[in-house]
C-alpha cells in the first residue's frame, strides 16, 4: 500500500525596524512618516513583505509625486518606481485600448492613495545559528543592528505641491531587526470570527500575532533537507 506524507509547514517571521525609531520605541507599529506635506504609512504584514505605502496629502492643494525620481533600496541598490509600461482595456463596444503608464501620481488635498510595487524579501534567509525546523522549544531568534542586519531598504519619494516648480524629497529607511523561524502551530490559531457580537459556530485557521512591523515567509519540511 502506498502512503503519502504532507510537509510540515514552517514561517519564517521578520522584524521590521525604522533607522531612526529609539530603541525605547520599538517596535513601532504605527510604521508612520511625516512631514509638514503628507503622511506616508507602511504595513508590511504579508508574505514577503509590501514595500508599498499609503501617502495621505495633508495640504490644502494637490499633491503631485513624480514617479521618474521615485526609488525602492534594498541593499544599496535602486529599483525604478516608473516603468514605462503600457497596459490594455477592453471597451465596451469590444476594443481595446493601450494606455501609457503616467510618470505623475496625483493625490488631491485630504486623501490618500496606495503606491505599491515591490516586496522586502521573497527569498528565505539562512544562518548556521536559525534552526530551519524547530520545535517549540528550540525557537530562537537573530537579532541585528543597524551594521549587522542582512537587508536595510527604503523607498525615496519626490513629490511637489501645488503649483511650486520645488520639489520636496523623504526617504522612509528601515532594516531587519530579528528573524525567528517557526513551526505552523506558534504561527497560528483556531477561532471563530466574529460579526455584529456574535461568533460563528465553526472556528477557522487565523495568524496569532499580525502586525504591520512584521511580514513573513512561508515553507515547508520535506525529507533529506538541511537543519539550518
Amino acid at each position: 500500500m502506498l502512503t503519502s506524507c504532507t510537509p510540515v509547514l514552517f514561517y519564517q517571521v521578520y522584524q521590521v525596524k525604522k533607522v531612526d525609531e529609539p530603541e525605547g520605541n520599538y517596535p513601532d507599529k504605527k510604521m508612520l512618516f511625516e512631514d509638514a506635506n503628507c503622511e506616508i504609512r507602511y504595513n508590511f504584514w504579508g508574505e514577503g513583505g509590501n514595500a508599498g505605502f499609503i501617502f495621505h496629502n495633508k495640504s490644502d492643494q494637490n499633491i503631485y509625486i513624480n514617479k521618474e525620481e521615485c526609488f525602492f533600496v534594498m541593499n544599496g541598490m535602486a529599483l525604478d518606481y516608473y516603468k514605462n509600461r503600457n497596459t490594455s482595456q477592453v471597451k465596451n463596444n469590444g476594443y481595446s485600448e493601450s494606455m501609457a503608464e503616467s510618470k505623475v501620481i496625483i493625490i488631491p488635498p485630504g486623501t490618500s492613495k496606495i503606491i505599491s510595487e515591490y516586496s522586502v524579501n521573497p527569498a528565505l534567509y539562512r544562518d548556521c545559528d536559525l534552526l530551519r525546523f524547530p520545535g517549540k522549544k528550540e525557537i530562537k531568534p537573530i537579532n541585528f543592528n543597524t551594521t549587522s542586519t542582512p537587508y536595510t531598504f527604503s523607498n525615496i519619494i519626490s513629490y511637489r505641491v501645488g503649483n511650486s516648480n520645488k520639489s520636496s524629497k523623504i526617504e522612509t529607511k528601515f532594516f531587519i531587526k530579528s528573524i525567528t523561524n517557526l513551526p505552523e502551530s506558534e504561527m497560528t490559531e483556531m477561532r471563530a470570527n466574529e460579526f455584529c457580537g456574535k461568533k460563528e459556530l465553526i472556528s477557522t485557521k487565523h495568524f496569532a500575532n499580525p502586525s504591520p512591523a512584521t511580514f513573513y515567509l512561508p515553507y515547508k519540511k520535506e525529507s533529506g533537507m538541511d537543519e539550518h
